[in-house]
């Protein structure tokens, strides 16, 4: 661990990251999120292209930047980098029509946790999840409930007290087919935030899913 932090998070135009007015070629560049745009990014980091419009002008990006050297690389099909202190992922792939949302989580979810533990990362921090008709049903469950039901099946199978180590998490509707879901590890885990005024998502009655959602209301992360 280095004595100060070493990841910087700013919004910048889409422009820039074709030009280099923002953007400098030796930037350590740990990923960009990017919406509503209808052509990837050419940019040498993990992209994460969220199927959202943008409201209002010009679009920007998101941009999450290292000031100390980093790792990239591509593992079951996420891209990812890595600084020493926090690694992050990005996997994006269009959902298979003969597949059901859960078990197609399942599969990207425990990707991502055996990447994650691979690459000396263990400890989810905090999590973006978008697919598309997240109200609608896929043989007679709603898609949501089989996209927790997928999720809780491979964190269990990778921790155990689960629920000391759920990251914080967010999920959101588009209405494109392509599942992406990025994601921030951490060599250290992080403390699990809860509302004491509201029920954990965790603890959810079954009367609202098979399997009641597996995150936290929010992380809280001390870096040195």
């Amino acid at each position: 661990m280095t004595s100060h932090t070493t990841v910087q998070t700013r919004y910048v135009p889409r422009t820039a990251l074709t030009g280099t007015k923002t953007i400098s070629p030796s930037e350590q560049l740990l990923a960009v999120i990017d919406y509503g745009a209808p052509e990837p990014l050419q940019v040498p980091c993990p992209v994460a292209s969220i199927a959202m419009t943008q409201l209002g002008a010009p679009p920007v990006c998101e941009v999450w930047s290292s000031s100390v050297p980093i790792k990239r690389g591509r593992s079951g099909g996420i891209d990812f980098a890595s600084n020493g202190e926090l690694l992050f992922g990005v996997y994006q792939r269009e959902e298979p029509p003969d597949v059901l949302l859960d078990q197609f989580t399942h599969d990207i979810y425990a990707r991502i946790t055996q990447l994650t533990t691979q690459e000396g990362y263990p400890h989810l921090l905090r999590m973006w999840n978008y697919f598309g008709d997240v109200d609608g049903e896929q043989a007679g469950i709603g898609r949501y409930q089989r996209f927790c039901m997928g999720r809780y099946q491979a964190f269990a199978e990778s921790k155990a007290e689960l629920e000391k180590y759920l990251p914080a998490a967010s999920v959101i509707g588009n209405a494109s087919p392509t599942v992406t879901i990025y994601f921030v590890a951490a060599r250290a885990p992080g403390t699990p935030v809860e509302n004491p005024r509201q029920v954990s998502a965790f603890r959810y009655p079954p009367q609202y899913s098979p399997q009641s959602p597996s995150f936290s209301r929010a992380m809280l992360k001390t870096w040195a």
